[in-house]
């Protein structure tokens, strides 16, 4: 089975991080600007239907049909990601693009052996977030902005335009019971310091509307926030 690395990308044509260091990423647009990406972005693209536009549950299910009618492993990362690296004693490595697809190979081979359907890293990169004595986890949440996908059936919620990734992350512990997470690697990403993305459509009144969707789903036992430290929810996993 293949693999394919694909990475939504929103209003940021000529400013697409990802693709310094992985040129073989499928960058993911709309259909409204995609000869944008095609003038300022070298590499593959893949047009996503305008009408998808402006809800990333949407975009994301799109993502993996594209991917699995191919019949590959689903890689999704973010477009603003600059690197991806692990902690090596002291040390925090970075790795090139063949390093990376090296552990990608492994990883997938390892969650097929686990019989998890969802795999990815540890989302922060800070060494004080890596504890040496568990380098892997099977019930902390992997996010979309490097989520390895193996053929499933789950959807993104639809309803959901944010958050969409912690969401998926809690099907896919209430249907398989466990998803894999490498702690002793991580990505580094660009989230706060880019225009485009969800950015375009993100602010408080939103991420309120969202969080209230994400507790009438899963209930408030489960799924927490303090909006006066982040908007990510705070998860706590009972499967």
């Amino acid at each position: 089975m293949g693999m394919v690395i694909l990475v939504p990308s929103y209003k940021r044509a000529g400013a697409v991080f990802i693709r310094k260091w992985l040129p073989s990423a499928v960058l993911c647009v709309h259909e409204f600007e995609a000869e944008d990406y095609k003038l300022m972005e070298a590499g593959k693209l893949a047009i996503i239907p305008d009408a998808l536009r402006g809800n990333m549950s949407r975009v994301r299910n799109w993502m993996l049909e594209y991917g699995f009618e191919r019949d590959e492993h689903v890689v999704m990362m973010d477009d603003d990601v600059t690197a991806v690296g692990y902690h090596e004693q002291a040390e925090q490595v970075k790795v090139d693009e063949s390093r990376f697809m090296e552990f990608l190979a492994r990883g997938y081979q390892v969650a097929d052996d686990l019989g998890v359907k969802l795999w990815g890293v540890n989302v922060q990169s800070d060494s004080m977030f890596y504890m040496q004595w568990a380098p892997i986890s099977l019930n902390v949440p992997v996010l979309g902005t490097l989520s390895c996908h193996l053929r499933h059936p789950l959807k993104y919620d639809e309803r959901l335009s944010l958050n969409e990734d912690y969401d998926m992350f809690l099907q896919q512990c209430e249907k398989y019971r466990k998803v894999l997470r490498f702690d002793k690697w991580h990505y580094y990403a660009k989230h706060m310091d880019l225009a485009g993305g969800c950015a375009a459509y993100r602010n408080l009144t939103e991420e309120k509307i969202q969080a209230d969707l994400m507790q009438k789903k899963w209930g408030k036992e489960i799924v927490r926030y303090n909006f006066k430290k982040s908007c990510n929810p705070i998860v706590r996993v009972p499967f």
